[in-house]
């Protein structure tokens, strides 16, 4: 009994492992990839189709995949995920030592952002399945806190790497890591719960009776368009609101941009720690409070980006980080609670 709860503890930490380091790469090559395409186009527009295109499918697939997962191996999809995103990486480092092509960037980085999504939704699910009721709540507290950690640390690395070196060796560090992600994941035992794939479903049938549910209930509608709003105009701040304004506009060198996406993780970790040892108040009765604040503390950005510019601008840049680190506290507050 104890070696059977020492193995499974042994797998949740080899794809704890796993997700760490794939989310490390994907988090130095997002930070990094705006920057390259502005430094090869000089042109924001240019990068805003850019990241329109390549998001647009996978949001648009990402709504079969938790279908498509279910009938294979959790596993293998993993390893799958994983060794292919190492070799397309590769491949862009091969291409990129002799060639410079949009397009061929464009192609790739699409490939990888629907595996992205496999891999994303595939690790959690196997998260759940190889976790039991007491290892739960223990490797979900060190899962957040790796993942606020890399969120935290990864930016500032990237475009350290990125500014002192080039994006070649980004490409080959973050090849590496998948594949060394892919090496240590073969040693997770796990096999397929074949009772659970058994089960009978229908996507579309599961897919309406969602919207049936959410209709039905006012509070989540609510919160729902909410979300939908929000992340509507800052979900790309980081490929180009923010390389816009800080680096074009401001002239803020890429070494210190990778500080703005920091604050992010250091937000969600004040959150988090926030929303553990609060016992007064009311998140979910608040909501409305927290959202309008949000939308405040934006718009505020937004509007000192204007008065500031003729002054010093690294007094904006710390202005910025500043008001990122409250925008994603508030933000993060009232979803954190509502997944619980």
């Amino acid at each position: 009994m104890e070696d059977t709860m020492q193995n499974k503890e042994s797998n949740i930490r080899l794809l704890l492992l796993g997700r760490a380091v794939s989310l490390f790469g994907s988090t130095v090559y997002l930070i990094v990839l705006p920057l390259y395409i502005l430094n090869l186009t000089n042109n924001l527009k240019t990068t805003g189709i850019f990241f329109a295109a390549v998001n647009l499918p996978t949001t648009i697939i990402s709504i079969f995949i938790g279908t498509i997962i279910e009938k294979f191996n959790k596993k293998n999809i993993i390893l799958i995920c994983d060794f292919l995103t190492s070799m397309l990486y590769f491949i862009l480092f091969l291409y990129f030592k002799n060639f410079s092509s949009l397009t061929f960037l464009f192609l790739i980085s699409l490939i990888i952002n629907i595996i992205s999504k496999f891999f994303e939704i595939a690790s959690k699910v196997l998260f759940s399945e190889i976790n039991t009721t007491e290892t739960l709540e223990k490797y979900n507290g060190l899962q957040s806190f790796i993942e606020n950690t890399i969120m935290i640390i990864g930016p500032v690395i990237g475009t350290y790497l990125f500014a002192t070196f080039d994006f070649n060796l980004i490409l080959m560090l973050v090849s590496l890591g998948y594949f060394l992600s892919f090496l240590q994941e073969l040693f997770i035992k796990y096999k397929k719960n074949l009772n659970i794939s058994r089960g009978e479903s229908s996507f579309f049938r599961d897919f309406k009776e969602g919207i049936s549910y959410i209709r039905s209930n006012k509070i989540i509608l609510n919160f729902f368009v909410l979300v939908m709003f929000l992340n509507f105009f800052i979900a790309n701040s980081d490929e180009i609101i923010n390389p816009g304004i800080l680096i074009k506009k401001y002239e803020i060198s890429e070494k210190l941009f990778g500080f703005s996406a920091t604050s992010y993780g250091v937000g969600s970790v004040f959150a988090g720690i926030f929303i553990y040892y609060n016992k007064k108040f009311r998140f979910l009765q608040k909501l409305k409070l927290l959202f309008i604040l949000n939308s405040l503390l934006m718009c505020l950005l937004g509007f000192l980006s204007i008065v500031l510019f003729k002054y010093n601008h690294y007094i904006y840049f710390v202005v910025f980080i500043f008001f990122q680190f409250l925008t994603i506290s508030s933000k993060k507050s009232p979803t954190s609670i509502s997944r619980g």
